[in-house]
């Protein structure tokens, strides 16, 4: 039981650094294309 609660919040932990990282990437997308859109 002890192991798989472990596991269980490594997954938690990769989920929720896969999410944020997803986030950053698309936010860091949306702001490059603004500045390019400003450039033109």
């Amino acid at each position: 039981m002890e192991s798989y609660q472990s596991l269980l919040g490594v997954i938690t932990h990769f989920c929720t650094c896969c999410f944020i990282f997803k986030l950053f990437f698309q936010l860091k997308r949306t702001r490059a294309r603004e500045n390019y859109i400003y450039i033109e």
